[in-house]
């Protein structure tokens, strides 16, 4: 269900889930929020505690509804779930720790204005860390966001005193709300964009010729291919090494590979035979890709790449460039396009030489696609832009703006018509070649897409996202067709949710058995 600028939500058990998370977390953390405004009124006259109730809570919403606007957002930067969740976890061990507690409020309004005030302040001062947990749980998604905003209000205006008294009577309350709160606390660290990408540092996706299978490359070293059709797994292979692109080549072949102290070992990734052992230094190597013809190998490392003869496992050129992004090869395999810190170079694919070079970006370009017939480049950006150019003159052709991230990857579609974009924003888009207008916006991931592929129809698109999910949409209505799950990809992410969903109740636990030990000693 689309709500426009809202999201979209689907009715599933990831949805509900989060839900009722928001909930808890809402009837948990509105606890001292709603004494804060009992006692802020107390000694108005009766007739006017209830106006400043709702004048108090009502001035505090609209704060709050910025500064979690905000909160979403910035959740979307590196090293700031990071942080968020270990708040979180200090937060419910703190909760489970000293369970409920009056906040004291310094002085007491003697007009209506002053118990304003009073209530603002201390709802922004209180309410952080119901803004960080809510917009953990609600995974970037603003009607779920909205959801837990609203829901906290009614719950700390109208239900402050009950909620204080029934955690008073049922402890328990507390340790669900803990727990809960450290299992967000566990997401918000494993999805945060550093963590992810080095759990989960090359994730590709793609079509094989005949459109009836789909390859993707996994987090945990595993080729997986699946069955279109029937919407399922058909086979996984272990791959030897990191393993290479996924790219079915002209031959009908997808490869995996090794780095060896003296070269590179090629397996067939259907069959597990070993291909080629091509010889000379691997120091620098940290990925490769093959030409879709299956007779060059490109080696890249973060300031080098390498050009190789399948076929001889002869080194044929190592060049340096300057924090050396991605690569791709043209159809024809006689062109290659290395992304640089801003900048794409064209290079002959046989020589090495540098035909083009194409300047335009503000930040680092993270991929790199040719059209079908080579005409064409296209070049994504950190900068949240997707350019296009024109191979034959390194004209700029088109800019296309619309992600609020990164943009990580691209696929054009056979016909050259039209370009998919993934971002770390966790959007899909369909751009026109030709006008550059935005004809779909694609949502359902609930984290970065590191990539996208057409088939060879263009009647289908499939996004994977490093929240391990692959996605298949219509492009013709633009409608999600199916999303394929592994189950291992996800058993890290279940690992850490679990680990600190217990963790929060045991550290809470040895806090408390320490503070009584303490005490005790203290009599003595």
């Amino acid at each position: 269900m689309d709500f426009g600028a809202l999201g979209s939500i689907t009715f599933d058990l990831k949805f509900l889930t989060a839900i009722l998370s928001i909930t808890i977390i809402d009837i948990i953390l509105a606890g001292d929020n709603a004494v804060v405004i009992a006692m802020a009124v107390r000694s108005l006259p009766a007739n006017q505690r209830k106006k400043g109730i709702l004048w108090g809570s009502g001035a505090a919403v609209v704060i709050r509804v910025v500064v979690t606007f905000f909160v979403a957002q910035l959740l979307q930067i590196s090293f700031i779930k990071l942080v968020g969740g270990i708040l979180i976890i200090w937060i419910a061990v703190k909760l489970l720790v000293e369970g409920t507690h009056e906040e004291n409020v310094e002085k007491e309004a003697k007009t209506i204005w002053e118990a304003v005030k009073i209530i603002v302040i201390a709802d922004i001062t209180m309410a952080t860390d119901n803004m960080l947990a809510v917009g953990g749980a609600s995974h970037g998604n603003l009607f779920l966001l909205l959801f837990g905003l609203i829901l906290s209000i009614p719950l700390v205006v109208l239900t402050s005193n009950i909620l204080s008294k029934m955690m008073d009577k049922y402890p328990i309350i507390i340790y669900i709300g803990a727990a809960i709160l450290g299992k967000v606390g566990g997401e918000m660290i494993i999805t945060d964009p550093t963590v992810e990408n080095l759990l989960k540092p090359s994730i590709s996706i793609n079509y094989s010729l005949d459109g009836k299978t789909l390859a993707s490359k996994s987090s945990d070293c595993t080729v997986r291919f699946w069955d279109i059709e029937k919407k399922k797994e058909i086979l996984t292979v272990q791959g030897n090494g990191k393993g290479a692109n996924i790219e079915f080549t002209s031959d009908g072949k997808n490869y995996t590979w090794k780095k060896e102290a003296t070269g590179i070992r090629l397996w067939d990734v259907a069959t597990g035979k070993e291909i080629s052992f091509l010889k000379g230094s691997t120091d620098y190597i940290k990925n490769i890709d093959i030409s879709p013809n299956s007779k060059i190998l490109v080696s890249t490392g973060k300031e080098t790449f390498g050009l190789w003869d399948v076929s001889t496992g002869k080194e044929l050129a190592n060049l340096k460039e300057t924090e050396l992004t991605s690569v791709a090869f043209s159809q024809d395999s006689k062109m290659i396009a290395v992304a640089g810190k801003d900048s794409v170079k064209i290079i002959d694919a046989l020589t090495g030489k540098e035909l083009s070079l194409l300047k335009g970006h503000s930040n680092s370009v993270n991929a790199v696609t040719f059209s079908i017939d080579g005409k064409t480049l296209a070049s994504a950006s950190k900068d949240e832009t997707i350019k296009i150019w024109d191979t034959a003159t390194s004209k700029e052709l088109l800019t296309l703006k619309g992600h609020s991230g990164s943009v990580n990857s691209l696929s054009f579609s056979s016909d050259g018509n039209k370009i998919a974009s993934g971002a770390k924003d966790a959007s899909v888009k369909i751009w026109d070649i030709k006008t550059g207008k935005e004809l779909a916006d694609l949502k359902g991931h609930t984290s970065s897409v590191k990539s996208v592929s057409f088939s060879p129809d263009n009647n289908m698109l499939a996004s994977k996202s490093l929240d391990s999910n692959i996605k298949l949409w219509d492009v013709k209505d633009n409608s999600l067709i199916a999303t394929l799950s592994s189950h291992s990809e996800h058993s890290i992410n279940y690992f850490v949710e679990l680990f600190f969903t217990f963790g929060v109740l045991i550290a809470g636990k040895l806090i408390l058995k320490m503070k009584k030990g303490k005490k005790k000693e203290e009599r003595i």
